[in-house]
């Protein structure tokens, strides 16, 4: 044979119901396919824009608070001064603070206590 003739196949009436099935099923799924990518790509224009109208916002908001944080005057603190002395009363409430800390803690020693001896007295 040469290589310029053409082969043909012959299908019988079964092979070839199933053949343009098979060749119809490829076709409905490339267009299901290109379906889908010309909503994707829409949906994906639609995002763009979307985004593009978000950093706008973005950008003439910040520029607001620029300009509000221009207009407000800054806050000055002073330094603590070194030779300055805690209130009377600041000085007590950390004195009663600490004696209710150890108030605590020996109540805490003594419920203790009691608890080991009821032990002991039980088993």
């Amino acid at each position: 044979m040469k290589d310029d003739e053409v082969k043909y196949v012959r299908f019988g009436g079964k092979e070839s119901i199933l053949a343009k099935k098979d060749i119809l099923s490829v076709q409905m799924s490339l267009l299901r396919i290109l379906k889908a990518l010309r909503n994707f790509s829409r949906i994906r224009s639609e995002e763009l824009k979307a985004k593009s109208r978000l950093l706008k916002v973005v950008k003439e908001t910040n520029s607001g608070i620029t300009r509000i944080e221009a207009n407000i005057p800054k806050l000055t603190t002073s330094s603590p001064r070194k030779g300055r002395k805690m209130p009377a009363e600041t000085r007590e409430f950390g004195m009663m603070k600490k004696a209710a800390q150890k108030d605590d803690y020996s109540l805490e020693s003594q419920l203790r206590e009691i608890q080991d001896k009821l032990k002991s007295l039980q088993g």
